[in-house]
């Protein structure tokens, strides 16, 4: 009896399911988030779910500072509304709707409200449904569970992702809606059962990006390659009729924007951001690398592991041509369009968070490395496990010191441009500052807690930057609760301890035999077949 109990357990760790991979990463991301992460952008689009739930489109209490001047624009009626798109307040209207309902239900419930906000719940939520989105993709294109697992670990812990799904950026929302799509495209190709439905699901979830910004219009090409070429026993009647069906699930969603944009403007086109829209311009090479070596926010910098990408590109190539074809299009298009925008330098924030759908590109490479595990050199392998503890790490100096200090800081201290307005550095680089005040933070709190469990006093800008700079406490709310007596607290690094646990379990078991997927995702929404990889 103990033994099949047992053995039971180890077929759990040895075959994850799609849902045991998100409640992980879900607890993860959760703990580690800071208790209080909104800032104008933020803030603004959660008025706007608040509204919405009281059946109102217009901002009816709006700040007259910062918000009501720079987050604001008239609409036809003379009232004011975001110029945001409406896509990540919508999807926080049930988060403030259940954190609201909750806080009713007496002393426990109210805990529970003020320990997990809407936005930290959303924002957790839809990030660790990008690596658990990946796992199935990859799933999908025919590799092990274990090498699947460990590039959905990557994509969790080695890229800017972990830390810009603990802020209020809605690019997390937006790259989630785009790996959804990518996911339900290849179900749809791999299993003739339910076809057009999930071509439907797959348009859906790009309608999703879209209604949550505008621009991720751009990835229709690279989702366009694999609806109309991956698949060559389809015949061209087929494609067209797949393609219909996912234009189908895109208009169910997408509208949303549109009859919002005419709500507030009379017209399906205008979304009041134009008067602050950058001006288009010719494609800037020296911006567009920019993007990538910048010591601001360049890719290479504040997410490493991308430097592994070239050393497996071809064999996944060879094996997954469209595909890869597809993703280096998304990558490029998201280069060319955001290096096309003047003023876009992104002083704020960590890495190049415009362009997290570009982050796709790694899927594939990265995962071939796992793949053939075993073919590598021992210095190849070291280079690798070096190279992702490298990014892990630099995601890491910034769990206990929210970006937001940074923003706070580049609103005193100016960027250093050139004659050409191009950004190469600052006068604050974020990596740096936030690994001394991570270390000094805990130095601090392991000598004398007690005095850094105020909140800061002031709210002048001057004032409050000092103050959080010297607030030497980790951002961690959990942490935070505890030290203050909170008992219900403590159950949030307990999780995310087992989080850590099953994952470890996970990268250190044996290599299994390729098992039916079916089987493998045994809990996850959609039972999926057996899959041979893509021949070239």
């Amino acid at each position: 009896m103990q033994n099949s109990f047992v053995m039971k357990l180890k077929t759990i760790f040895k075959k994850p399911g799609a849902l045991t991979i998100f409640l992980a990463i879900f607890g993860i991301y959760l703990g580690t988030a800071p208790h209080s992460f909104l800032h104008t952008d933020g803030a603004i689009r959660e008025l706007v779910a608040e509204n919405l739930l009281q059946g109102e489109l217009a901002l009816v209490q709006i700040d007259t500072g910062e918000i009501g001047a720079n987050r604001g624009t008239a609409g036809k009626d003379g009232r004011m509304y975001s110029y945001y798109a409406i896509g990540q307040s919508l999807l926080e209207m049930p988060f403030i709707a259940a954190n609201k309902w909750v806080a009713t239900t007496g002393r426990l419930g109210q805990s529970i409200a003020g320990l997990f906000s809407p936005m930290i719940m959303l924002m957790a939520l839809t990030g660790a449904l990008i690596p658990t989105l990946a796992y199935l993709l990859l799933r999908e294109l025919g590799y092990t569970p274990r090498s699947a697992l460990l590039t959905a670990f990557v994509i969790a812990f080695g890229t800017i992702l972990w830390v810009v799904s603990g802020h209020t950026h809605n690019s997390v929302q937006t790259t989630m809606g785009i790996f959804g799509s990518m996911t339900f495209i290849l179900i749809a190709q791999n299993k003739e059962k339910n076809r057009s439905l999930h071509y439907l699901i797959a348009g859906a979830f790009l309608g999703v990006s879209f209604i949550t910004r505008v621009s991720a219009v751009i990835a229709g090409p690279s989702l366009a390659i694999l609806v109309l070429f991956r698949g060559e026993d389809r015949t061209l009647q087929e494609h067209i009729k797949d393609a219909i069906w996912f234009g189908l699930g895109f208009t169910l969603i997408g509208w949303v924007q549109l009859a919002y944009n005419y709500v507030r403007f009379e017209t399906l086109f205008k979304s009041g951001y134009e008067n602050r829209t950058p001006d288009f311009m010719p494609p800037n090479f020296i911006k567009g690398l920019s993007w990538f070596v910048s010591p601001w926010r360049g890719m290479l910098i504040y997410t490493p592991v991308l430097w592994l990408v070239p050393f497996a590109i071809g064999k996944a190539y060879k094996k997954h041509r469209v595909m890869v074809i597809s993703l280096l299009v998304l990558f490029v298009t998201y280069v060319v369009f955001y290096s096309s925008l003047t003023p876009l330098r992104a002083f704020w924030g960590w890495g190049s968070y415009y362009l997290m759908p570009a982050f796709l590109s790694i899927l594939l490479p990265i995962a071939e490395l796992f793949e053939n595990w075993t073919q590598h050199k021992k210095w190849q392998r070291g280079l690798i496990v070096g190279v992702i503890v490298l990014s892990i790490a630099v995601q890491l100096t910034t769990i206990s010191v929210p970006v937001e200090r940074h923003i706070i800081e580049l609103g005193l201290e100016e960027p250093t441009l050139d004659l050409n307005g191009r950004l190469w550095t600052v006068r604050h680089n974020p990596l740096v500052a936030n690994a001394k005040t991570t270390v000094r933070n805990f130095m601090n709190l392991l000598s004398d807690p007690q005095p850094y469990l105020d909140p800061p006093s002031s709210s002048k800008d001057q004032v409050l930057l000092d103050e959080l700079y010297e607030f030497n406490l980790p951002d961690w709310q959990w942490l935070y609760q505890w030290l203050r007596g909170s008992q219900l607290a403590i159950l949030v690094p307990l999780y995310a301890l087992i989080s850590l646990t099953y994952i470890g379990m996970q990268l250190g078991s044996k290599k299994q035999p390729e098992d039916d997927p079916g089987d493998m995702l045994s809990d996850s929404v959609v039972d999926l077949p057996e899959i041979a990889p893509e021949q070239s």
